[in-house]
């Protein structure tokens, strides 16, 4: 039986790339409608994440990755598929261009996005031995202790920085109402903003981090995740709402993974329908845009907007030929380019780094991208850069990463950097295949640092003691 079931399986496969790898060659030299496609597109997302929320439940990593797949790159698609009031394939609505995606190369966009799609679902199927059912899933909640050491040493280095933090976004407020174009380019690295409270204000971040490597109770680490929220404010105004968005089902997930807290389905749909007006009010209010929307519509617009990471691929297969300042291959600069320092978007970051968002931008339209506008990266359009076989390769590895993550035992490592791990899977449809490696290296340095400090000082402590 196990036999048949995995020739049925190898079967159903086979058929499936074969007929994939004949609409991608015949979509280059016949010219087929793109609703063909989308269609298609729809169909088996919809199965897929279906499919992934009837075995796993909404609050697995691999279902979360799915929903923001959708969220930042599928769902303007999906919306101008029932909306004659959509244009998806019209780009004017952006400012970055004029033009309108060519029928050929948005076919050949969706059919990568499909290739991808259903290679990283089967291959996390394959990885994932056990496909239970959420109604018959025991889920196994963290058996660590509370660390008080690490708590003490998360609380001081907290409410030590978020004085600092305040005032930092005190000033980036002031900053965004004079200009909120300049945030972007220099990043707010030389906004005369004080290197000592830019620094100073970094401090939050980890000593969060420490207080959920303490594993606190529950209470406590809501608390915290509430106060936390302020550095986030900021970054909300100037319009990243990826951070907040993400940061809101981190925290679903982390209370589901760690604490085994239940939701109900309802009860988290309120809340992503309410956070979702509300971005958008906000993206309505900085941007001065004074109109009437009904709940309908903003949310429509919302997803309309959210969703144009899929723009990257159509615009980096028509423009690739003509890169300009391109260094090497867009995956890498994560790992080595984010260790050059240069931030925002500027000729020096051209000149030293090979970004997506920062080299294909700038192609097309020079002023939008000096200007401070973007839209964002792609971690399947990087992949593409070495063809499909860079694709398929790739959702196969992030597959088995997000299965690792969601397997593996649950330790002190694991919380303190879980937020970490979390940002980076879920925001990939919106941002760099890897992570930033400098990123993790600072952040690596200054919690041994902490440690290091607080641990030497409790030892002088209990030798005092002794004495």
């Amino acid at each position: 039986r196990f036999s048949m079931l995995l020739y049925k399986s190898f079967t159903l496969k086979f058929l499936f790339y074969s007929i994939f790898i004949f609409e991608f060659i015949l979509s280059k030299y016949v010219e087929i409608p793109a609703i063909y496609f989308e269609i298609q597109l729809f169909i088996l997302y919809l199965f897929i994440i279906l499919k992934t929320l009837r075995k796993k439940g909404i609050f697995n990593l691999f279902s979360i990755f799915l929903l923001t797949l959708a969220l930042f790159s599928f769902m303007g698609i999906f919306i101008s598929l029932f909306s004659d009031k959509v244009d998806y394939k019209d780009l004017s609505a952006h400012a970055i261009t004029t033009e309108r995606i060519p029928d050929n190369i948005f076919n050949e966009s969706i059919l990568v996005y499909i290739f991808f799609l259903i290679t990283i679902y089967w291959s996390y199927n394959f990885f994932d031995k056990k496909n239970i059912r959420p109604e018959s899933l025991l889920v196994k909640c963290n058996d660590i202790s509370f660390n008080k050491f690490l708590y003490r040493v998360g609380r001081i280095v907290f409410w030590f920085s978020i004085i600092f933090t305040v005032y930092r976004s005190f000033l980036e407020f002031q900053l965004l109402r004079e200009n909120r174009a300049l945030l972007f380019m220099e990043g707010s690295a030389n906004l005369g903003i004080p290197v000592f409270i830019r620094f100073m204000s970094t401090f939050l971040i980890l000593g969060y981090y420490f207080i959920i490597a303490s594993n606190p109770p529950k209470k406590i680490f809501i608390l915290y995740s509430i106060f936390y929220f302020v550095p986030i404010i900021p970054s909300l105004m100037i319009g990243n709402r990826m951070l907040f968005a993400v940061y809101f089902l981190f925290l679903f997930w982390y209370l589901h993974k760690v604490y085994c807290q239940k939701f109900k389905t309802s009860l988290v749909l309120f809340w992503g329908c309410l956070i979702v007006i509300l971005l958008q009010i906000i993206a309505l209010m900085r941007d001065d845009i004074d109109s009437q929307f009904s709940i309908i519509g903003l949310i429509t617009m919302f997803f309309v907007l959210q969703s144009t990471s899929f723009y990257l691929m159509p615009l980096y297969i028509t423009y690739k030929d003509n890169l300009l300042y391109y260094h090497y291959p867009f995956i890498f600069d994560p790992l080595w380019g984010s260790v050059m320092g240069a931030t925002g978007q500027s000729y020096e970051v051209l000149a030293t780094r090979s970004g997506l968002g920062h080299q294909l931008i700038y192609t097309i339209n020079p002023s939008y991208y000096l200007n401070g506008f973007s839209l964002g990266s792609s971690s399947v359009t990087e992949l593409y850069e070495f063809g499909l076989l860079g694709v398929g390769l790739g959702a196969i590895l992030f597959a088995w990463i997000i299965n690792k993550i969601e397997t593996m035992k649950i330790n002190r490592y694991y919380l303190f950097f879980s937020f970490e791990i979390f940002y980076w899977i879920v925001s990939s449809p919106r941002n760099t295949y890897f992570f930033s490696l400098y990123n993790l290296m600072k952040l690596s340095l200054f919690a041994v640092f902490i440690y290091t400090f607080f641990y030497c000082l409790s030892l002088k402590k209990i030798k005092k003691n002794k004495c």
